[in-house]
């Protein structure tokens, strides 16, 4: 089971990098909606909160996917750091 866990520390990862870039398209497209009407957009502060969090989530799973491949228990705190910004995201 050990020896599994920075394969899935690597896939947790990718699919972060996924989320990330699904959370920036959505910004880029509420930024340019809102250029095109001339004003700001509702949803443009709640996309750019939204990027913050997936990038501090994406930047703690990384660490933990190098810690997970020394067995060190600090890949979980390192996941759950993630896990918390991620969820931050859905409070708002």
């Amino acid at each position: 089971m050990r020896s599994v866990r920075p394969i899935c520390e690597v896939l947790f990862y990718f699919l972060l990098l996924a989320y990330e870039a699904g959370v920036r398209a959505y910004m880029q497209r509420s930024r340019g909606e809102g250029i095109k009407a001339q004003r700001p957009r509702e949803s443009t502060p709640g996309w750019l909160e939204a990027d913050k969090f997936a990038t501090l989530a994406r930047s703690h799973a990384m660490n933990a996917a190098m810690v997970a491949t020394t067995f060190d228990s600090a890949a979980d705190e390192e996941t759950e750091i993630a896990l918390k910004y991620l969820q931050q995201r859905f409070s708002i």
